[in-house]
């Protein structure tokens, strides 16, 4: 073996011998971090509102604990929207992940879009909804939300259950005398 092969073998299993013990000692070191116990994590209870009481939605049409629907939605009860000072479309797309509230063709067409999927030819991909009838247009969007009970941001498709117009969801407003057809 010529000389220069045996001093770059040498170093070969030097190299080797070093990157055995770095591991050895890093595996040694960390054992005790994984033995911690993580920390507990803070009780979030989703479902309640403000003032501790659980929230009724009715995002199936029928009413249900908001833990217990198996639907991705962002409820507010009467002591949300108070505490949070919800007044406007803004205001709860501020307060609602996926909701946005943005000017497509100009700061005066500000339109709802949830989950990214924005409108098309005019038509809305996102129902607005007052006590369970439909608003269309305009009329439905830019609301003063006065004396609501509650406000149900549903995402996903809700044809099936809220009609046209629901593609990427709907924002059903429910007010305090809301009345049983």
């Amino acid at each position: 073996m010529k000389p220069s092969l045996a001093i770059v073998y040498q170093s070969g299993e030097t190299t080797m011998r070093i990157s055995r013990l770095l591991l050895g000692t890093a595996i040694v070191l960390a054992a005790p971090a994984l033995a911690q116990s993580p920390p507990a994590p803070a009780r979030v209870d989703t479902a309640a509102g403000a003032d501790g009481n659980e929230i009724i939605v009715t995002a199936r049409k029928r009413n249900e604990r908001l833990q217990d629907v198996p639907v991705a939605i962002t409820a507010f009860d009467a002591a949300d929207i108070k505490s949070a000072r919800i007044e406007r479309l803004a205001d709860l797309a501020k307060l609602t992940p996926g909701l946005n509230y943005a000017p497509l063709f100009g700061a005066q067409n500000q339109l709802p879009i949830i989950r990214g999927a924005a409108q098309t030819l005019g038509q809305l991909n996102v129902g607005v909804f007052l006590d369970g009838i439909y608003l269309s247009g305009k009329a439905g969007v830019d609301l003063e939300l006065n004396d609501l009970q509650r406000i149900e941001v549903v995402k996903g498709p809700q044809s099936a259950l809220y009609g046209r117009n629901t593609f990427s969801g709907a924002i059903n407003y429910v007010t305090h005398g809301r009345r049983r057809c």
